[in-house]
């Protein structure tokens, strides 16, 4: 957030030592690295001046303008006696008594004295507006104060959080350009798992709360159901799992036709394991928990073709099928349309069956077919 194109570390300061390599951890609140903050406690005295000088100025407008509300009246009195000596000394001429000299002079102790009371009333009419406009240049040099105190705060970075350290780019007394990133931290407090799901088969199963339309509403996934989630690391499924919360929906690919799903496990969770707890970079198993299924078959994967057909036998022939499959999860397919009780399902593996040809049936109980 440094305005300078270019500023240097301070070499007595750095990286927070220790924290100078990934995987470093950093406590909340302590310092990461100092840039050099010469330049911006300069900025910010200088900025401290402009302020203090334009406080001044509004201090010496508005005595200025209280002397002048003083001496307007005397001003205007003057004026008003230079007037009455003026039309004197003309009635004293016009009667053959005096001379037009002393009637000069009287003229332009009058006119000396309009000068005056016009130059008074209008710095009395101008005075509020100079104060108004030193008051606005005092807004903007307090705007450049706090800006400048912003950019020195900026010189000492902290951390908001307990972070982790990912990449260090910076070294000590480098020079540094804005824009430039110079750590990458990371914040283990909270863990999220991004998982796809089939978007074909997840509006099936996947829970929503129920939505009352309300104005301000936007078009996206926003009331999915928090339920509780299990993550377990495919290398070690029964020793290392933990329990996360379904958070939301990140993303609807077009191109996959796959819906992104998030969980968050909390740290305080996800580290409570046997020496691996669970981190960025590990495959896992995660089991959401869907809306019950009512009327469905469980049928072996593989006992489904690509093209979402089973073969089945009608008086000893082989016929073909369409079903729906509402779900998939591991060797099973769950299956909502399609099938009936009673049918006689072709569990063994077929290549290029021919249709209604005659078959061998050898009968078993679901519990046999199914993995």
């Amino acid at each position: 957030g440094l305005s300078h194109e270019r500023c240097r570390i301070n070499a007595d300061t750095g990286m927070r030592k220790g924290c100078q390599t990934s995987g470093g951890i950093i406590p909340a609140g302590d310092e990461l690295f100092r840039v050099d903050h010469r330049d911006y406690q300069a900025a910010v005295e200088e900025a401290s001046l402009a302020v203090e000088q334009g406080r001044q100025k509004i201090e010496r407008l508005k005595e200025e303008l209280r002397r002048n509300g003083e001496r307007v009246e005397t001003i205007r009195r003057n004026r008003d006696l230079a007037a009455k000596d003026y039309e004197r000394v003309r009635d004293l001429l016009e009667q053959d008594v005096g001379a037009q000299a002393e009637l000069d002079l009287a003229e332009k102790a009058l006119n000396a004295a309009n000068d005056l009371v016009s130059e008074l009333e209008k710095h009395l009419a101008v005075g509020p507006l100079m104060i108004r406009e030193a008051e606005a240049s005092i807004k903007a040099a307090g705007s450049g104060l706090a800006r400048a105190q912003r950019q020195l705060d900026r010189c000492r970075v902290t951390t908001a959080f307990r972070a982790r350290v990912v990449h260090v780019g910076i070294e000590k007394g480098q020079f540094v350009r804005a824009g430039m990133e110079v750590a990458a931290l990371a914040d283990d407090s909270t863990i999220e798992v991004r998982v796809p799901l089939d978007a074909r088969q997840s509006h099936r199963w996947l829970q929503f709360n129920e939505h009352a339309a309300a104005a301000g509403d936007t078009a996206w996934f926003d009331q999915v159901k928090s339920v509780p989630c299990r993550v377990a690391w495919t290398e070690a499924p029964d020793t290392h799992a933990w329990t996360g919360t379904l958070h939301r929906i990140e993303q609807l690919s077009a191109e996959t036709r796959t819906l992104t799903v998030v969980v968050r496990v909390s740290g305080s969770q996800a580290s409570n394991a046997r020496g691996f707890p669970l981190v960025e970079g590990m495959f896992c198993a995660v089991e959401i928990p869907g809306a019950t299924l009512e009327g469905v078959y469980r049928v072996p994967l593989w006992a489904v073709t690509v093209d979402q057909c089973i073969y089945k036998a009608v008086d000893g022939r082989l016929v073909t099928q369409s079903v729906r499959v509402a779900h998939t999860v591991g060797d099973y397919a769950v299956i909502d349309q399609g099938l009936e009780p009673g049918t006689i399902l072709i569990v063994t593996r077929l290549n290029d069956p021919m249709e209604n040809s005659l078959l061998d049936l050898k009968l078993v109980t679901a519990a046999e077919a199914l993995p």
